[in-house]
């Protein structure tokens, strides 16, 4: 799947929700991969996540398992993070958006994304992932 449009549709996905679903105001982190063969037992490997959710990847070796984090957890202090977060009208306390959520990024928590002189990607809260490609 190329990164652009992955990330394009996990931002709609987000933005359906946000102006769309009257149940509630919740949120939620997500990560996920796809595997796809290219050999014998050899895989190319995309990775994607939004918040704390996080991808480990295990790779056997001769005495057990190599354990490979392949994402980072994407707080509010993070100073890119913080920079968004700042711009777009809120504030970073105790380590927390506007003193209330321990993430910078998320699915819903439209609370979070109300700013309607910014766009989607430059709201308090964002809901798009970091991509990673692994062989």
């Amino acid at each position: 799947v190329p990164d652009q449009k992955l990330e394009e549709a996990l931002v709609q996905m987000d933005q359906k929700y946000v102006t769309t679903c009257t149940a509630g105001a919740g949120g939620s982190t997500a990560a996920f991969f796809v595997a796809m063969p290219r050999g014998d037992d050899e895989y190319d490997v995309q990775v994607a996540n939004v918040g704390d959710s996080r991808v480990l990847i295990g790779r056997p070796t001769v005495g057990g398992i190599d354990v490979l984090v392949t994402t980072k957890d994407h707080k509010p202090d993070d100073k890119w993070e913080r920079d968004r977060i700042v711009s777009a009208g809120g504030k970073v306390r105790g380590g927390r958006v506007d003193g209330e959520f321990s993430v910078s990024r998320a699915f819903g928590d439209r609370d979070m994304k109300k700013n309607d002189a910014k766009p989607p990607r430059e709201q308090k809260m964002i809901a798009v992932p970091d991509l990673q490609r692994l062989t």
